[in-house]
């Protein structure tokens, strides 16, 4: 639950959801913003969460717990990639078969979408590559295809991760003719009712 609120926090049910209480020593209260919350596949015991600050809308944390969300501690050294809109572009995925391989997704630009491989200790800027073919920027969904591989949803659609590594990661476009366009202004012409303009990203 976030929202900067005294309530805001992780809480945890061992019973279906009849039953909520506070997960552990996870940050609470009101400098919490927006949680997401990522589960392990391969070790569900391992989860990665992501706090935004409500103040600035940048990274509050990055928490981790390997003990089913009895204890978190936070990861330090990961860049700010939420920019100033953690209350809206925050994403956070776990690989299906590896723990330790997890991938952060946030604003724009430089370090927009992470990745670590070593469980959080060491994160990488993954957004962009050499060729210029990262994903768009405005990161809210990420999940994984059959075989695996990283897919992002933003504000341009979607996106796969053909290569994932760090040295040199590679994206494919795969919107081809998917006509989904996220409409920011629209307007109508002076001289003809009829005629309206949008604009979009």
């Amino acid at each position: 639950i976030g929202g900067a609120s005294a309530s805001s926090g992780m809480y945890k049910s061992t019973n279906g959801g009849q039953t909520w209480a506070r997960a552990g020593n996870f940050p609470s209260g009101t400098s919490d913003g927006r949680i997401s919350v990522a589960i392990s596949k391969s070790n569900p015991n391992v989860l990665y969460a992501s706090i935004s600050n409500p103040l600035t809308g940048g990274l509050r944390s990055v928490q981790k717990s390997q003990d089913g969300g009895a204890t978190w501690r936070a990861l330090n050294g990961i860049p700010n990639y939420m920019g100033q809109q953690g209350d809206y572009d925050q994403t956070i995925a776990i690989s299906p078969t590896d723990q330790n391989v997890v991938f952060l997704g946030g604003a724009f630009g430089t370090n927009s979408v992470l990745e670590t491989t070593d469980g959080g200790t060491t994160w990488v800027d993954i957004s962009n590559t050499n060729g210029n073919n990262g994903p768009h920027a405005d990161h809210h969904a990420m999940t994984f295809d059959a075989a695996g591989k990283l897919l992002d949803g933003n504000d341009g659609g979607i996106w796969r991760l053909t290569n994932p590594s760090t040295s040199g990661p590679v994206w494919a476009n795969l919107n081809g003719n998917l006509n989904t366009i996220q409409f920011v202004g629209i307007a109508i012409d002076p001289s003809n009712a009829n005629i309206a303009y949008g604009g979009t990203q």
